[in-house]
């Protein structure tokens, strides 16, 4: 029994391993459910084993716990014992003596001891004569009594260690106690007015019965936890049975799940989700026209409406940029076809959707991503994809980079051919892409409350919200489609703020340009306000403000302060847009007045 006790922390991680190892094979080779009744059994036997092993160990440390207490109650008990027969009965060192089982007096090993008639516990009082050498063979202590009394020597305090012999198991304890006249036991031995000594109460206890009754408790509470493995396990298959049974009957909603997926995928960029149903709508005509079997196409189309699942891994900061991207972001974005694969690749049903999806940014002449395939290498499933990813990026308007035309983009894949695409699968774009009608409202500017905020992470100003000059000059550069929403562009230059600064402070001069764009952002509806330069600002607006309206535009805001502005009106050419150099060079050429 001392032995399993010994050892069970040996025992319960050579359990732990051989559950892990023994099931690993075996889940390997099994279908996914099947696979996850499996891992919640490995799972529920590992929480039961754990908890025996706890148990046992606890109750062994209760073991040594109820030893320990009872070894020193013993010492208490002897304590008032002998102060009992001293103070009470008067009784003499002689007499007191005969009461007690001499073993030891004072000899030339400078070791006093005296072991007192009582077995369980084993009580013995020790006291050593300093600079002794209590490990010499003629003393007649044992080797545990040896070891207590280095205790006292190194640290003088009360300890105890469990000391293990042969099949048997010890708890050996010690009190120390200074040798002076207050000592009653020292009377015992007449070192109360000796110098030089030192000493304690030593106590063994053999731990058999102890350890008997916790491994009774700690076995009775092992089948009771067994009782509970079994239900357990009993629960587990009734629930894989019932689980199975779901699952079955959602197999055959297989359409409703693929669905389910892509709503998560809309749910964080509107635009990637309309990408996404674009895809699959322009590869089922690729294969319509390439022949494809039914079985196939559908492969496809659910690969075309999963194909960017990945993305969900893809920051924020690069996935909502609605700019182009750097090198470093084009880098991290390119994982998403990797962490696509893996996904899909761990679900069983979507498992011949994964190696689709995985080489749709394939190249056909091997320049393309994750594995650089070339060629009849890449799936030819993936090649239509790629045809139809590539086709949707050319007719989308992009923040940084206008659409193309239908048959623009067909110029582009024909061109393509042979390099990026495959020639057989260019040659039905021509046959199929080319009379289709594509979306002209789709667009990566902000439209809903939630899209502006995206939007506000990269075009706005850090402390006044307004747009900044990176997006105005992608609109004047880029955007010409939403630039011909505006028709005049008002400049306004704010003076003396370096001054209203220098008296106020800088978060005064804060406040006071965040007080100045929150009053040009209400003044009229449907108009876009952007900071330049620091003090100037200019709003894109859909018809002219006349002169009093101006003059009131900023009045409440520099009124008794040391600011005041100019404006000056630029009205926006029909046929030609007007760039950054001339709007800074109009900016600057407002005079104070």
């Amino acid at each position: 029994m001392t032995e399993l006790f010994a050892s069970t922390n040996i025992h319960y991680l050579w359990l732990l391993k051989a559950i892990g190892t023994g099931c690993c094979s075996m889940i390997i080779k099994m279908k996914p459910l099947k696979k996850v009744a499996l891992t919640v059994v490995v799972i529920w036997t590992i929480i039961v084993t754990t908890l025996t092993a706890n148990l046992i160990i606890s109750s062994k440390k209760s073991a040594v716990k109820n030893a320990k207490d009872d070894a020193f109650s013993a010492i208490d008990h002897i304590d008032a014992t002998i102060k009992l027969l001293i103070n009470d009965y008067q009784i003499n060192n002689m007499s007191l003596s005969r009461q007690l089982d001499l073993k030891g007096l004072e000899s030339n090993s400078g070791v006093v001891s005296i072991e007192l008639g009582i077995e369980k516990p084993k009580v013995s009082l020790v006291f050593v004569q300093e600079n002794s050498n209590v490990s010499n063979q003629n003393t007649f202590l044992d080797e545990w009594q040896k070891k207590l009394v280095g205790v006292l020597i190194d640290r003088n305090e009360t300890t105890y260690f469990i000391d293990e012999k042969g099949q048997s198991s010890f708890l050996r304890a010690v009190e120390p106690r200074a040798v002076d006249q207050d000592c009653q036991i020292c009377r015992l031995v007449g070192l109360e007015k000796k110098d030089g000594y030192f000493g304690g109460v030593f106590v063994s206890v053999n731990m058999s019965r102890y350890l008997s009754e916790a491994y009774l408790h700690a076995w009775s509470m092992i089948r009771s936890i067994g009782i509970i493995w079994v239900l357990g396990i009993a629960a587990i298959i009734y629930g894989y049975k019932k689980t199975s049974s779901a699952v079955s009957k959602k197999l055959r909603n297989y359409e409703e799940s693929v669905f389910n997926l892509v709503d998560i995928i809309e749910k964080r960029d509107s635009y990637t989700a309309g990408h996404t149903r674009r895809v699959a709508k322009y590869a089922m005509l690729l294969a319509e026209e390439l022949n494809v079997s039914s079985i196939k196409k559908e492969l496809l189309y659910r690969a075309s409406m999963l194909h960017d699942i990945g993305k969900i891994s893809t920051p924020d900061s690069i996935l909502l940029k609605p700019g182009k991207l750097s090198d470093l972001e084009y880098k991290i974005i390119k994982n998403h076809v990797t962490t696509s694969y893996e996904i899909l690749s761990k679900v069983s049903i979507y498992k011949d959707l994964a190696e689709i999806v995985r080489h749709h940014h394939e190249y056909y002449d091997g320049s393309g991503y994750p594995q650089g395939l070339k060629g009849a290498e890449i799936p030819f499933l993936s090649q239509i994809l790629t045809v139809a990813d590539g086709f949707d990026a050319m007719t989308t308007d992009r923040i940084y980079k206008g659409r193309k035309s239908v048959q623009e983009a067909i110029q582009e894949i024909s061109k393509l051919s042979g390099q990026q695409f495959n020639p057989v699968i260019v040659q039905s774009a021509i046959n199929v892409l080319s009379k289709v009608d594509t979306d002209r409202k789709i667009s990566q500017l902000p439209e809903s409350d939630l899209q502006h905020e995206r939007f506000s992470y990269f075009y706005k100003d850090n402390v006044t919200h307004a747009y900044n000059q990176r997006y105005l000059e992608l609109l004047l550069s880029k955007q010409k489609q939403e630039l011909k929403k505006y028709r005049h562009v008002l400049l306004i230059r704010v003076h003396n703020f370096s001054k209203y600064n220098s008296e106020h402070s800088w978060n005064k001069g804060d406040e006071k340009l965040i007080e100045i764009v929150n009053s040009l952002q209400k003044f009229e509806e449907n108009h876009l306000v952007f900071r330049l330069f620091g003090d100037d600002f200019i709003l894109l607006l859909k018809r002219k403000i006349d002169s009093s309206g101006r003059e009131k535009l900023l009045r409440k805001e520099v009124n008794g302060t040391c600011l005041y502005y100019s404006t000056r009106y630029i009205d926006l050419p029909e046929n030609k847009l007007i760039d950054m150099e001339e709007l800074e060079t109009a900016i600057h050429s407002i005079k104070s007045c």
